[in-house]
């Protein structure tokens, strides 16, 4: 269950990552330029398409190991390992061959003196598939264990060593090949730290049991979700190309914004990734224990992003102006609109913790699909019209769209006492709530000289986000997770009328 101990090393593992992956994009603009970093972001738009090649295995074995522990089933830990390891290894070879093939088919629309070299691209970005791809497996073997401090450790390795070697290649060959250079180097010694966390969990299978395969089963559930990732992909990555295509002045400011909008739901990963054996124990106990774990997810999940939207969106004019460009237009309202994008696809993530646990992401794809096809639609129209602005509007837009019929889906399949009005009520008021931070931020970066407005950034930014949060359990009865948590269970015994000597239990943390 989620609760401090396995949320701390996780958001600390971020605020870290994310804090080099600013420090990041400010270098590598001032030392590569606008062009050529433009070059850098079009060539991560291209492997976020690339690492759909894992068919949701990754997600799939997560998923095989949660119930794995769940059902209490220790002497099946390797076989599942072993399964995933080999379907994921066909699909490394699959990564490799539609890199090469998107590399060439998506020529870049850059000035002849940026444009990259495609074999030495294809190497590198053949190394950045082998160390991501092993990475974010062996990642994906500590979450399905619930072993949430060595993950915290091991995401931690991987974003300290990327940007930092990122950086380097920058300063060295101040192309973006050095760039792709140094993050490929960095994700395989994460690869290779991620290695020895998870090596314990291969050793904690007893010895004698020969276990059935699932290999069926994970690539059941991995193609499943596959259908679910490529269209959402589709629909995130697919603005940053077509930008690129249309007016190639604008990506640099938009992927700054865009960047600095992530912190939101980056910080708020670790909240509903801990929350993956909950769910999972609670598929396995009976529909009770699953309502009841459901709607305690989904609200939840609706406390922290409200709590995190406006002041990551205050937090992100300043950063952007005082770090990063002077020179970025409505740095504020575009940060706040993506902001807006940012946490309606985070409570989307949080919505489909029911359906990724069920091995039904398949029923995300009618919503998926319209994200995408919305997105594919109105980017290029935008950006022409209106601007990065533009482009923040439709996001926030089409995300928040979608995020209605996931919650009515939500409540229709898993969790039928979820009251929705009364949800959406409490998140206008924790909304209000937020605001109040984002006139003290303000109000403190105002007058103070740029040394001191970093000073003030730093000391703040904890403060503001864990008091924002109390603020709605005081003021809007947000409740605690464990308060949370025994109150639905009650609820839920009082509806359904249960016997008069039943016990009501309660719901403690791991």
């Amino acid at each position: 269950m989620t609760n401090t101990r396995n949320v701390v090393p996780l958001v600390a593992a971020r605020v870290v990552t994310l804090g080099l992956q600013i420090a990041s994009i400010r270098t590598y603009v001032r030392v590569l330029g606008d062009d050529a970093y433009a070059v850098f972001v079009y060539f991560t738009a291209i492997m976020g398409y690339v690492l759909l090649v894992d068919l949701g295995i990754l997600s799939a074995l997560q998923r095989e190991l949660l119930e794995v522990y769940a059902k209490d089933e220790r002497w099946a830990i390797r076989r599942t390992i072993k399964d995933g390891a080999k379907m994921l290894a066909l699909s490394l070879v699959a990564g490799w061959g539609v890199y090469a093939v998107l590399a060439a088919v998506l020529k870049l629309p850059f000035s002849e003196t940026v444009r990259v070299s495609m074999p030495l691209m294809a190497l590198f970005g053949g190394v950045h598939l082998l160390g991501n791809l092993t990475f974010l497996f062996l990642n994906a073997v500590l979450a399905g264990a619930a072993r949430f401090r060595r993950l915290g450790v091991s995401l931690l390795a991987g974003g300290a060593a990327a940007p930092a070697l990122g950086i380097v290649g920058a300063y060295v060959s101040r192309s973006p090949q050095g760039v792709v250079a140094g993050t490929s180097l960095g994700f395989c010694l994460a690869a290779l730290t991620a290695f020895v966390l998870a090596a314990p969990i291969w050793k904690e299978a007893p010895h004698g049991h020969e276990a059935p395969s699932r290999t069926r089963s994970i690539l059941q559930a991995g193609l499943r979700g596959f259908a679910s990732r490529v269209s959402a992909q589709f629909g995130t990555s697919i603005d940053r190309i077509l930008i690129g295509n249309t007016v190639p002045t604008v990506l640099t400011p938009y992927a700054l914004c865009y960047q600095v909008a992530q912190l939101l739901q980056e910080l708020l990963v670790p909240v509903y990734q801990t929350m993956f054996p909950e769910i999972s124990r609670a598929m396995v106990k009976g529909p009770k224990e699953l309502s009841v774990a459901v709607e305690r997810t989904v609200l939840i999940g609706v406390s922290f992003a409200s709590s995190m939207i406006l002041v990551g969106s205050a937090y992100g004019d300043p950063i952007l102006r005082l770090w990063v460009s002077k020179e970025v237009e409505y740095a504020l309202w575009t940060t706040l609109l993506l902001g807006v994008y940012r946490s309606a696809d985070f409570l989307n993530n949080i919505i489909g913790i029911a359906h990724f646990s069920a091995a039904r992401m398949d029923r995300l794809i009618p919503y998926t699909a319209t994200n995408a096809t919305l997105t594919i639609a109105l980017t290029a129209f935008a950006v022409r019209g209106w601007g990065i602005v533009g482009v923040g509007v439709m996001n926030a837009a089409i995300s928040t769209l979608i995020l209605v019929p996931l919650l009515y889906g939500v409540k229709r399949r898993y969790a039928p006492d979820l009251a929705l009005r009364r949800l959406f009520a409490k998140s206008v008021g924790m909304v209000a709530v937020a605001g109040v931070f984002v006139g003290l931020v303000g109000w403190g970066t105002t007058f103070v000289d740029s040394t001191r407005e970093s000073l003030w950034l730093c000391l703040t930014a904890p403060f503001a986000v864990g008091g924002c949060y109390l603020l709605q359990v005081k003021l809007c009865g947000a409740p605690y997770p464990k308060a949370l948590a025994n109150k639905i269970l009650a609820k839920w015994q009082r509806d359904h009328s249960p016997a008069p000597n039943e016990k009501v239990d309660s719901i403690e943390p791991e």
